[in-house]
């Protein structure tokens, strides 16, 4: 059955609308109600689209091209948004708590280039290796501003 559900044979074809056959046995088109109707909405739905085209089409002409413009910007500033957005909410953000004899070390390298604890804290997990028997591993290096 094609799309919307309707019957793909031709109008009063086995539907039992068309009572009156000629004597060829064919249907006249317009003795099929259904089909007509069908006919009739397919018509009323394509002169619609049309008008919304050459609406579409009226607006986008009499917008000065700065409004053009600016508009583009504020889309891809909102698609930006919900791209960060996406981002920010697939993060994680754990609770880390060492102890200060642990801690000191990650501190001192923080405090030398002028990064946050957390920030070397995330460049140490930004290198985290794996290792084929499962072992976590981090090769040394020295802290880059963010």
């Amino acid at each position: 059955m094609p799309r919307g559900g309707r019957p793909s044979t031709p109008h009063g074809a086995g539907s039992g609308s068309c009572s009156q056959r000629p004597a060829g046995g064919v249907c006249a088109p317009d003795a099929d109600e259904t089909g007509t109707g069908w006919d009739r909405e397919r018509e009323t739905c394509r002169q619609q689209r049309l008008a919304a085209a050459e609406a579409h089409q009226a607006r986008r002409q009499e917008a000065p091209p700065e409004a053009h413009r600016a508009r583009l910007r504020e889309e891809a500033s909102a698609e930006a948004d919900r791209a960060r957005r996406c981002e920010e909410a697939s993060a994680v953000t754990p609770r880390l708590w060492l102890s200060t004899a642990r801690a000191a070390p990650v501190g001192h390298a923080a405090a030398r280039t002028g990064l946050m604890l957390e920030q070397v804290v995330v460049q140490l997990a930004a290198r985290i290796e794996t290792g084929g028997d499962g072992t976590l591993s981090v090769p040394p290096f020295h802290p880059d501003h963010i």
